[in-house]
């Protein structure tokens, strides 16, 4: 498989490449998720570099858990249904898309607690959203799944709530 050249207007630095206006683009053509955490979104990025959406989320944790999500780019290494679990559950109607984070296992996005404060319920280190967002991100998954997860001006020293 060869990599894709940049078209006219773009830069690539560090494997990303950068249309004219400064948003990300693959270099393979693969879509991603971004984690933003000074603007608390989620944002699916389409293979071509366009946004598909752009949702609220968090990555609050709780004290037992092994702190938040670290910054860097994460492959994606699969989905977990958790068809037992609703809105209301630990994962959402959607379940959960993990990622291969250096060091943790099972770490991913996914929704849930829509009645303890949805994406402001704390987690064990996930990103979590809405499940609305969930339900979007699983809509454009049939289509264009995203292949990796991006996180963006995480604290890793960030305050850990709940027991």
């Amino acid at each position: 498989m060869s990599v894709p050249r940049p078209l006219k207007g773009r830069q690539c630095e560090a494997g990303k490449c950068l249309k004219s206006r400064g948003s990300p683009v693959e270099p393979l053509g693969l879509s991603t998720v971004t984690y933003d955490a000074s603007t608390h979104t989620v944002t699916y990025t389409r293979r071509d570099g366009t946004v598909a959406g752009s949702f609220p989320a968090n990555n609050i944790t709780n004290r037992t858990s092994n702190g938040s999500s670290p910054n860097g780019t994460f492959n994606r290494v699969g989905l977990n249904a958790h068809p037992e679990s609703d809105a209301n559950g630990p994962y959402g109607s959607h379940g959960i898309i993990t990622f291969d984070v250096p060091g943790r296992t099972g770490m991913g996005l996914h929704s849930g607690r829509a009645d303890r404060g949805a994406q402001n319920h704390p987690t064990l280190g996930c990103i979590r959203t809405t499940d609305a967002a969930m339900e979007a991100v699983r809509e454009l998954e049939r289509t264009d799944s995203a292949t990796s997860m991006n996180v963006i001006n995480n604290d890793p020293n960030a305050f850990r709530q709940g027991t």
